[in-house]
């Protein structure tokens, strides 16, 4: 992919359309498809994932395909759901051994 970002990020669309419901693999596509180059979408794909359960903050820091989203103002108030989230299932589980 690194070549051709454009025809990757044709790829990743026409795959969102059948993408799983499921937070983690939304989340990987949301990587994939920041690393393309289609942060518009990859912010609204980690929202997605944000907000349907991807609760694995930590890795919005660090996963490399990510960099160039994380320059955006978006992101901030998506990863800091995630970690609110996060933060409530921990509290959540801790309360109820």
């Amino acid at each position: 992919m690194d070549g051709d970002r454009a025809g990757a990020s044709r790829i990743l669309r026409s795959l969102r359309a059948t993408t799983s419901p499921d937070a983690e693999v939304v989340f990987n596509s949301a990587t994939w498809t920041a690393y393309a180059g289609d942060l518009d979408a990859a912010l609204d794909l980690l929202s997605r994932a944000a907000n349907t359960g991807f609760i694995s903050y930590q890795v919005f820091d660090v996963d490399r395909r990510l960099k160039e989203v994380r320059a955006r103002p978006e992101y901030r108030p998506i990863r800091d759901e995630a970690r609110r989230r996060s933060e409530a299932f921990r509290a959540f589980v801790a309360a109820n051994p």
